[in-house]
């Protein structure tokens, strides 16, 4: 295991007042790598492929295409989904993807369309649209990493920022997803089914592991209505079930959760990631909490070592 450095007495200081009462450990920086970090294996790559359609002209009209890395060799190789968070794509973990695969593992980053904020925080059509998409995403995952010798028992889904707030309902309720807004849907009247998947066997494969980047966990519980109430479990909470990362606790129990947060995150500020982490220990996770000394973007490929160095430990 690679020795930290320690950070600076101005954030032991800081994270030093809370201490009583948070279980995390302390603060450790990103871990530099070599700038010669050389694929040890071959990777094939297949970009822009289809995953899912959409089924009506809203809330969006074009299919969504994802990037698929998968190392030459004879496997089983962990699989693992990258989630871009809002205003992004997935061309920004190029480099980021391919490097993993070099290291032993089929990485898939599909684009996706956030609607966090847009068009509106209640919007339960556009919500499902997002779900739907990620579940199809997952569909594909698993159906192409057949084909490269991909392992059926080590699926990890990993989101950054927003993509690591809609990562929880994927990775943590999973399948039962779909039954839940047919439920929803069926109460309230719509929304009906958004999208068709691509790869559709009607399986959905059982993610194992969980890591959250930078993750806006508390987006929900923070949202405001017009009539001055907080909270979308306050303002409606059928919606807030099916949404919020904190109405996941209790799924998937097996899930093995990592989370990494910069502590110089001028976004989404740590204590939002402390937050979580704690629902997630209280609830009975094993999850751990790391905060490397990086902003909100968690300069990826500084923080690349560290995240070889997790999915290792995941499969210990």
């Amino acid at each position: 295991m690679k020795r930290y450095l320690l950070i600076t007495l101005l954030v032991a200081s800081l994270l030093g007042a809370c201490a009583s009462t948070d279980p995390t450990p302390p603060p450790t920086p990103g871990i530099p790598i070599d700038p010669a970090f050389n694929n040890l294996l071959e990777v094939e790559i297949l970009r822009d492929v289809a995953y899912m359609r959409p089924i009506e002209d809203e809330p969006h009209t074009d299919e969504l295409k994802l990037d698929f890395y998968a190392p030459v060799g004879a496997g089983p190789w962990p699989v693992l989904l990258i989630l871009h968070g809002s205003s992004a794509t997935k061309d920004g973990f190029q480099i980021y993807s391919r490097t993993l695969a070099g290291h032993g593992m089929i990485v898939v980053t599909p684009t996706w369309l956030s609607t966090v904020p847009d068009p509106t925080p209640f919007d339960a059509q556009s919500f499902r649209f997002e779900e739907e998409t990620l579940l199809c995403a997952l569909r594909f995952a698993q159906a192409k990493a057949e084909e490269y010798n991909g392992s059926n028992s080590s699926f990890t889904v990993m989101g950054h920022s927003a993509g690591a707030m809609m990562g929880v309902p994927i990775a943590f309720a999973g399948e039962d997803l779909i039954d839940r807004w047919e439920a929803f849907a069926e109460r309230r009247g719509g929304p009906a089914q958004q999208v068709e998947c691509v790869e559709d066997d009607g399986s959905i494969p059982h993610v194992d592991r969980y890591i959250g980047m930078s993750g806006s966990y508390d987006y929900f519980e923070q949202l405001q209505a017009t009539n001055g109430t907080v909270g979308l479990r306050n303002i409606d909470i059928e919606l807030w079930s099916l949404v919020s990362p904190y109405a996941f606790m209790g799924d998937n129990m097996d899930l093995r959760v990592r989370l990494i947060h910069g502590i110089q995150d001028p976004t989404v500020p740590v204590p939002i990631a402390f937050d979580f982490q704690e629902a997630l220990l209280n609830t009975g996770y094993d999850s751990v909490l790391r905060l490397p000394e990086d902003g909100h973007n968690l300069e990826y490929y500084l923080s690349l070592g560290l995240m070889l160095d997790i999915m290792g430990e995941a499969d210990d």
